[in-house]
């Protein structure tokens, strides 16, 4: 059985993940937790 996963939730991720992407280059807090988070 092959599992396709519906098109809106792979976008959502795509965005999801581009944003997070953007935050781990921000200086402060804010890129050290968007760091930790994306090691996760």
């Amino acid at each position: 059985m092959e599992f396709k996963i519906p098109q809106p939730m792979k976008l959502e991720h795509d965005e999801l993940h581009a944003e997070l992407v953007k935050a781990t280059k921000e200086s402060g807090k804010v890129g050290e937790a968007a760091k930790a988070v994306a090691k996760v």
